[in-house]
C-alpha cells in the first residue's frame, strides 16, 4: 500500500502542476484563438485563479511527500529534489510578487517552464511514470505475498514441530544414557579389568568427535530449485539451494529490471534476509517494491516444489 500511496502523491502532484497552467494557457488561448470574447475560457480562468494559490501549496506538499517516500534522499541532488525546490521558487515568487513589482510574472513563468523540464528529467531518471497498470501489479503482488505468507508460516510450524519433536527425543536418549551409566556403575566391580560406563554408550549416538551427532532436518527436500515470478519487469528468477531441509543461499540469476539505483539493493539485500529468517516473510526495500516482492514470490515458487 505505500507504493500506491507515494504513486498516488506523484500523480496529484503532476495533475496540480498542469491545473496550475491551465489558468495561463486559457488565457493565451482566448487571447489569440478568439480575441478574447470566450466567455466559457474567461469563466475557467477565473474559477482556476481563485484556487491558485492553495493548489500551489499542496503541490509543494505533495511533492515533499512523494520525496520522503521515494528511493532517494530529498536531500541528495536529483531531479525530483530539483523540482521540489523549484516547486518552492514558484509559490515564494507568487507570495512576494509585491516586491517584485511586474517582473514578478515572467519570473513565474520562466520557473513554470523549468518545473516541466525537469518532470520530464525525473520521468527518465526514474525509469518512467508507473501508470495503472503498475498499480494493479503491485496490489497482485501484495496479495501473493500475503497468500505465499500463510503457506510459509505452516512452513515454518512444520520445521518448528521437526525441530522440537527430535529435541525431545534426543532428551529421551540422553535420559535412558544417564539411567543405562548408573545401572552399570552400581553393578561394576573394582576389577582392573571391568568395562567402564563409557563402553555402554551406543556408537549410532556419537561421533569419532565425542559429540552427539546432529540429526534435525528441515521441511524442504534437498537441492537447488528454480522460481520465477515478476518483478517491475517480467522474468524475475531465483535460484534456491536446499541442505538439510533449510534454506542454504539464494541468489537471483535473471531479471529484466530497470536501473539499478532502484533493484541493486534488494537484489543483494532481500536473497540475505530469506536465507537469515529462513522465510520469505522479510520487509520489503523502501522505492523498491517491485523488485522487492519479485524477489520474494519468485523464492515461493521455488520452495512450492522443494516440500516434503
Amino acid at each position: 500500500m505505500l507504493l500506491l500511496f507515494n504513486v498516488t502523491l506523484a500523480w496529484i502532484s503532476v495533475g496540480l502542476m498542469v491545473t496550475l497552467s491551465i489558468i495561463y494557457l486559457l488565457r493565451i488561448a482566448n487571447k489569440h484563438f478568439f480575441n478574447n470574447q470566450n466567455e466559457t475560457l474567461k469563466k475557467w480562468n477565473r474559477r482556476l485563479r481563485k484556487h491558485h494559490k492553495w493548489m500551489g501549496i499542496l503541490v509543494v506538499i505533495t511533492g515533499l511527500l512523494h520525496g520522503i517516500l521515494s528511493s532517494f534522499s530529498v536531500l541528495s541532488f536529483n531531479m525530483g529534489t530539483m523540482l521540489l525546490v523549484v516547486f518552492i521558487l514558484l509559490a515564494l515568487s507568487f507570495m512576494f510578487r509585491k516586491i517584485f513589482s511586474k517582473g514578478w510574472m515572467k519570473l513565474h513563468r520562466l520557473l513554470t517552464g523549468l518545473a516541466f523540464v525537469l518532470l520530464v528529467l525525473h520521468l527518465v531518471e526514474v525509469g518512467g511514470f508507473v501508470g495503472v497498470d503498475g498499480i494493479k501489479t503491485a496490489l497482485q503482488h501484495d496479495a501473493l505475498l500475503k497468500s505465499s505468507s500463510v503457506s510459509q508460516g505452516k512452513a515454518e510450524a512444520e520445521i518448528t514441530d521437526t525441530i522440537t519433536q527430535d529435541s525431545q527425543e534426543t532428551a529421551s536418549g540422553e535420559a535412558f544414557l544417564q539411567k543405562e551409566d548408573t545401572t552399570n556403575s552400581s553393578n561394576t566391580v573394582t576389577d582392573e579389568t571391568a568395562s567402564t560406563p563409557k563402553d555402554t554408550i551406543p556408537e549410532a549416538v556419537s561421533d569419532n568427535s565425542g559429540g552427539t551427532e546432529d540429526t534435525t532436518s528441515g521441511s524442504y527436500i534437498d537441492g537447488t530449485y528454480t522460481g520465477t515470478a515478476d518483478g517491475y519487469g517480467p522474468g524475475l528468477t531465483v535460484e534456491v539451494v536446499i541442505e538439510n531441509g533449510y534454506i542454504a543461499s539464494v541468489e537471483v540469476v535473471a531479471h529484466n529490471e530497470k536501473n539499478e539505483r532502484f533493484y541493486g539493493e534488494p537484489v543483494e539485500v532481500i536473497p540475505t534476509e530469506i536465507v537469515a529468517a529462513q522465510s520469505t516473510d522479510v520487509d520489503i526495500i523502501t522505492g523498491a517494491t517491485f523488485t522487492s516482492n519479485g524477489i520474494k514470490n519468485a523464492v515461493n515458487n521455488a520452495l512450492a516444489n522443494a516440500l516434503k
